[in-house]
């Protein structure tokens, strides 16, 4: 059976595999279990692969939820998404996370 890959909107736990799954990641799912997802409101648009055949890492946070993340925190994130710069203080780090949201149409 074909599966796709979604953007998950809401936060639940994985039946098939135990672990949670926050908004922001990317599931894979055939029709029955896309299905079963959508009616559990937890998964939104389909997500295509980008280049080279690799999906695209979406931001799961608000600017404002970035600012709130420890130091750690906001470095993972940063390698995460792949954002390179001077990440030396928390005003920087924040400032290259609020270009990348805009840079890619989400809201800071």
């Amino acid at each position: 059976m074909t599966t796709k890959n979604y953007l998950v909107t809401n936060e639940f736990t994985d039946a098939m595999t135990g672990k949670q799954v926050l908004p922001g990641d990317i599931i894979e799912a055939d029709q029955k279990r896309h299905a079963a997802l959508v009616a559990a409101d937890v998964i939104g648009d389909e997500v295509a692969e980008g280049e080279g055949g690799k999906l695209p890492q979406i931001p799961k946070h608000t600017a404002d939820e970035f600012a709130a993340l420890s130091a750690d925190e906001q470095r993972a994130e940063l390698a995460r998404l792949d954002i390179t710069g001077d990440d030396s203080n928390a005003d920087k780090r924040a400032g290259l996370y609020a270009a990348y949201l805009e840079a890619n149409g989400k809201e800071a």
